[in-house]
C-alpha cells in the first residue's frame, strides 16, 4: 500500500514526534514521499498534470523522479541523509551515461544536507527546501 499522506502514514507507523521519525526505518520512504508530493502539488496548483515519471533499469537502478520538460528530462534522486557521500550520486551518473546525452537537461540530488553544491558536471546537490 502506498500512502501520499505522510502524516497519516507516520501515525499508523506509531511515529508521533521528530526524534522517533528521524530514527525510524520508515523515515527514508516518508521523506521521499513528501518530496514527490511537493512536485505533484506544484503542478496541480497551476492546473497541470505533473509530467513526473519513475525510472528503473533491468539491473534495478532507479531514479526517484524523471521530470519531463519539452523533449528533455530532469532527473531527481532523493536521499533522506543530511550527510551526502559521492556514492549517493552514482545512480544518477549511471543514468546520465546510459541515456542519450541530448535527453537530459540536469540531474539533482535532493537531501537534508545544508550544502548546495555541484557534485559533477551535470549533478547538483540541493536541500529539500529548495524545491518546496
Amino acid at each position: 500500500m502506498y500512502f501520499t499522506d505522510t502524516a497519516l502514514a507516520s501515525y499508523l507507523f506509531g511515529i508521533y514526534d521528530r526524534e522517533t521519525l528521524l530514527g525510524s526505518p520508515h523515515f527514508g520512504n516518508l521523506f521521499e514521499t513528501a518530496i514527490v508530493n511537493e512536485f505533484v502539488k506544484r503542478f496541480t496548483h497551476f492546473g497541470e498534470k505533473p509530467p513526473l515519471y519513475f525510472l528503473r533499469t533491468l539491473t534495478k537502478d532507479e531514479v526517484d523522479i524523471a521530470l519531463e520538460c519539452a523533449t528533455k528530462l530532469s532527473l531527481f534522486e532523493i536521499k533522506s541523509s543530511a550527510t551526502i557521500a559521492p556514492k549517493h550520486a552514482e545512480v544518477l551518473k549511471r543514468f546520465i551515461t546510459a541515456l542519450p546525452h541530448s535527453s537530459i537537461s540536469r540531474a539533482y540530488l535532493i537531501s537534508r544536507s545544508l550544502h548546495r553544491a555541484t557534485l559533477s558536471e551535470n549533478i547538483l546537490l540541493k536541500h529539500w527546501i529548495d524545491i518546496t
